[in-house]
């Protein structure tokens, strides 16, 4: 407002002097002109500074314009501030990861550099999910594919597993390499064998086994085993999230929110935190409260980031509680009220069979051996 004023008072000098410099000027027309000549003349001397003065006057008034509104715009995503990183371990925490056994609670909003969570939530939290979305908005996940036989295991340690398993690796089945993989991968330090990790993670990735394409994508993500590169790790997460994988689901959005493509893309990260959130991921639950109360890849709804941070607060996260207050603070007594019965009759959405959890035979890999058979009796002696 400072501004505009300085502004208009700057241009109403100027015409008010050119104004003066016109009338303080010689009079070049004989006084004896009369009526409309005379009339004539005057407009005809004080045109120019008129229309200067005029001028002056619209550009001030343009330029308060530009400079309110830009004093008044909201940041774009390019400042850096727009989305902060809400999970960040703390002292007592893991390292950072976005494998299976990740289970890092969120740090202080205000305190992360401009990015989303790239750490998945534990195991037990991929099980559950929130309370249906519209039906506008709800898109479930591809329809379950069966999963194909493994083909191109190659040589496997003797030392790897167990016989039973080694031999159903062998024999195709998907399962069995992915727990031979999970083995390589995380066992004791030194028997990992990240390279052999990745290619039985592959093998059973192409096979189909959703599981097995969240690791795949964890480990081109990370680079382990192999050059890091984000454009197969969104490919292999992409494969998994659609088949529900809910793991998949919120480190494809942390790729999109981070500029996987170049540039941060809320819209896509938001719809994937969403997809997560309704299966119970916490942090997802956390980032899509963010975004939705800066109205980042969605419209600003401080509803739905307060019912957001309300479930996340429910699964024991304590930033989370802290920032559903903050925005609670915000609404309306209905709207406020509104949003807590909608948290409080949030309930979880049940996970695709087969796409979170790898199942062992019922019976394990290798299977005890059958009792002898009972040897026959003796015939009795006559």
């Amino acid at each position: 407002q400072s501004i505009r004023q300085n502004l208009i008072a700057a241009a109403r000098r100027s015409a008010k002097a050119a104004t003066e410099a016109a009338a303080a000027a010689p009079a070049s027309a004989p006084e004896t002109a009369k009526g409309g000549g005379r009339l004539k003349e005057i407009m005809e001397k004080r045109k120019r500074p008129l229309l200067l003065g005029l001028a002056a006057l619209v550009l001030a008034l343009g330029t308060a314009h530009l400079v309110t509104n830009a004093l008044k715009g909201p940041r774009t995503a390019a400042t850096g501030e727009a989305v902060q990183t809400p999970i960040t371990p703390r002292e007592d925490a893991q390292p950072p990861a976005k494998d299976q056994s990740s289970a890092l609670p969120p740090a202080p909003v205000e305190t992360q550099p401009a990015a989303l969570a790239a750490v998945a939530p534990p195991a037990a939290e991929v099980t559950g999910s929130t309370t249906q979305p519209p039906a506008s908005e709800a898109k479930p996940p591809l329809a379950a594919e069966p999963v194909q036989a493994v083909t191109g295991v190659g040589e496997l340690p003797p030392t790897l597993g167990t016989p039973g398993m080694r031999k159903a690796a062998l024999d195709g089945d998907a399962r069995a390499v992915y727990e031979l993989g999970s083995r390589a991968a995380d066992g004791p330090a030194a028997s990992r064998d990240p390279k052999l990790a990745l290619r039985l993670f592959e093998r059973a990735a192409v096979a189909g086994l959703p599981p097995a394409q969240f690791r795949l994508g964890n480990m081109f993500e990370k680079g382990i085993g192999t050059a890091r590169d984000l454009s197969l790790a969104r490919v292999w997460y992409m494969r998994a999230a659609e088949r529900g994988n809910a793991k998949a689901m919120h480190n494809l959005a942390v790729l999109h929110a981070e500029g996987v493509s170049g540039k941060p893309d809320y819209a896509t990260a938001t719809d994937w935190f969403r997809r997560a959130a309704e299966f119970g991921v916490r942090d997802s639950q956390y980032n899509l409260a963010v975004l939705l109360g800066r109205g980042l890849g969605a419209p600003t709804d401080l509803a739905q980031s307060y019912l957001w941070f309300a479930v996340a607060a429910g699964q024991g996260d304590e930033d989370a509680g802290r920032k559903r207050d903050e925005v609670g603070q915000r609404l309306s007594p209905s709207d406020l009220a509104a949003a807590k019965a909608e948290a409080a009759a949030w309930r979880p959405r049940v996970a695709a069979s087969g796409a979170n959890e790898v199942t062992p035979p019922a019976k394990g890999w290798d299977e005890a051996p059958t009792a002898a058979a009972r040897k026959p009796a003796k015939p009795a002696r006559s």
